[in-house]
């Protein structure tokens, strides 16, 4: 839910970002720097190569133990018994 309060407001996913970026060994204080600075850019919106090295690194974590689980699935149906004859 969307804070009420003006100054929650502000600080709006900073600590879900500020955590992400302790996980990955960024600075938490450029990355959230950088990003607020991303966000206030009307007219010009490139990404910063801190905010670009975070959402890479945040792309290979699986969101759940089931990607995870899926992918053991797969290798294993490749070395099945059956498979290899």
């Amino acid at each position: 839910m969307w804070p009420e309060d003006e100054g929650e407001r502000l600080l709006y996913s900073d600590k879900e970002v500020a955590f992400f970026a302790r996980i990955i060994g960024l600075n938490t204080i450029d990355v959230l720097i950088d990003l607020r600075d991303y966000t206030c850019k009307l007219t010009k919106r490139s990404i910063s190569p801190l905010i670009k090295s975070l959402l890479c690194r945040l792309s290979v974590i699986p969101i759940s133990p089931a990607a995870c689980e899926r992918g053991f699935s797969a290798v294993n149906a490749q070395q099945s018994p059956t498979r290899n004859r």
